[in-house]
């Protein structure tokens, strides 16, 4: 499943693009856009979630900030989670406010050892409406909706995994928020309407270039002008210090164990934000280091700190997700699968009578399910050569050759033991193909290998259908790549395509998809 990670903050939106199989959590993108007609058709056209994005459903999941809801925690000296909602029945019928019309509340629960802790949820349906609102301006809806401050617990329990007590300063385009976590869960947190615009504004109004200056010379000019004490860069410089220190102030007036915190996290524009340490006292920790993920550094990572950890709150899927839109402003989407859960369930009792007219295919299922299983293992094995996957690297004349030799036999041996079709031997003509097609000429980002169609209990001779995609990130040598969308389309090998090879021109990249028979 692929989940994507929205947050809008003035004129920005930043989306982050997480992958989930099994397990396993990927960034695929990050990406910041400016509210403008081309960037949001831009963003429709690759992540339209009616469309398709490598053949599965992207689902957009936004978040609630803190003067949209409403945030309480109560405790009941109960574990027994019946008699615990009763508790709450009870404890909200006595108070006016949860009565209100318009108001809605979302219960999260907690088991301890002696106790279970209640968390409401709570906004107002102008809230909602004026949220979900403003994601459609960007042409997309949202299907999930959590909060900032969930986003924020997800994302330090997944990066900085092995801190306890610290505090986050996140300085945002326009709003920026400052945070004491202790075991990942945010305790309190302060937002305040200064950030990053603020700053790029401030060096403009001092008459100095703003546009086209990277972060490094940005923090240069600040820093140095903040020692002057005067213009609209010390104005900035003492606003942004008064925020911080009044939310410090109330933090460890508040919560006993912010004293004793001596760590911090910068998230939001860490470049710029680190430097602020030697500049504010409330904030002089010890910085923690967020844990890298894959080609990503630890300051783009903290950069879409929002986006990722929003996104992370639905690709976890636990018991402390949240799922905010209910009721009236639940998404079609999601009806739409509650109605085919529904459907699902009336139907298996008709299963049921029918699995006894498909036990005599059992073999068949086993024999099919089998060969799948040691072809993609067969696949994942021999595209690795010295400790190196293939797909990490160029493809070469001689690892094409190996990899073809091996899947030969692998279907030699397959066809002599299972009275099926013929294996998915289609692939090693489709590797023949590709190497004619010099693709170790080119940057191929992701390479792979899936099959689509095989035998069935009621068609034990059916042929295999596999899908063959890879990904070839653009250089600036256009001919090479038109003269191999070329080959593609339009030269015919000696393989039995199913449909014509699908090739997608995207910002960077293009996605190749092809689908053949045995």
């Amino acid at each position: 499943m692929y989940i994507l990670g929205l947050y809008s903050d003035g004129e920005y939106f930043k989306v982050t693009l997480l992958s989930k199989k099994g397990k396993r959590i990927r960034i695929e993108f990050l990406k910041e856009f400016k509210k403008n007609i081309t960037n949001l058709n831009v963003l429709k056209k690759i992540l339209d979630k009616r469309l398709t994005f490598f053949n599965s459903e992207v689902e957009v999941v936004t978040g609630l900030s803190s003067d949209e809801i409403y945030v309480k925690k109560i405790s009941f000296p109960l574990v027994s989670l019946s008699k615990v909602k009763k508790a709450l029945d009870f404890y909200l019928s006595s108070d006016d406010i949860y009565k209100e019309e318009g108001r809605y509340f979302i219960p999260a629960f907690k088991r301890h050892a002696s106790e279970t802790e209640v968390t409401l949820y709570g906004y107002t349906k102008e809230a909602m409406e004026g949220h979900l609102q403003d994601i459609k301006t960007l042409g997309i809806d949202s299907e999930w909706i959590s909060t900032i401050s969930k986003a924020f617990e997800r994302f330090v329990g997944f990066f900085a995994q092995e801190e306890s007590e610290f505090f986050l300063f996140h300085l945002g385009w326009e709003t920026s928020f400052y945070y004491f976590i202790n075991d990942h869960q945010v305790k309190k947190e302060v937002s305040f309407s200064i950030g990053f615009k603020d700053i790029i504004d401030a060096i403009s109004k001092d008459q100095m270039m703003s546009e086209n200056l990277d972060m490094q010379s940005i923090g240069q000019i600040f820093f140095d002008k903040v020692e002057d004490n005067e213009g609209a860069i010390a104005t900035v410089y003492a606003g942004l210090e008064k925020e911080i220190s009044r939310a410090w102030t109330y933090m460890i007036e508040t919560e006993t164990k912010a004293k004793e915190a001596t760590k911090i996290v910068f998230t939001g524009y860490p470049e710029f934000s680190k430097k602020l340490k030697g500049f504010l006292p409330s904030i002089d920790f010890a910085e923690i280091e967020l844990t890298p993920h894959l080609e990503f550094t630890t300051n783009q990572i903290g950069a879409y700190a929002i986006e990722i950890g929003l996104a992370l709150d639905r690709a976890l899927s636990d018991k402390e997700t949240l799922q905010l839109a209910r009721g009236d402003f639940l998404p079609s989407t999601q009806k739409k699968k509650a109605k085919k859960h529904l459907f699902r369930y009336l139907t298996l009792s008709l299963v049921g009578t029918m699995m006894v007219f498909f036990t005599f295919n059992i073999y068949y299922i086993k024999k099919s399910t089998l060969l799948k299983r040691r072809y993609d293992k067969a696949y994942k094995e021999m595209f690795t050569f010295g400790g190196n996957k293939l797909s990490k690297v160029n493809y070469s004349s001689k690892s094409l050759d190996i990899a073809r030799k091996k899947f030969c036999l692998l279907a030699k041996k397959e066809k002599q033991k299972a009275k099926t079709s013929a294996g998915p031997v289609a692939f090693v003509d489709v590797l023949k193909w590709l190497e004619s097609c010099s693709l170790e000429d080119f940057n191929v980002s992701s390479f792979d290998y899936q099959i689509i169609q095989g035998p069935l209990p009621s068609h034990p001779l059916q042929e295999y259908i596999i899908e063959v995609s890879f990904i070839i990130k653009t250089d600036k040598d256009h001919q090479k790549i038109n003269e191999l969308k070329e080959k593609l389309k339009n030269s015919r090998p000696e393989i039995n395509f199913v449909e014509p090879v699908k090739i997608r021109d995207e910002e960077g990249y293009i996605d190749v998809v092809m689908r053949v028979k045995s």
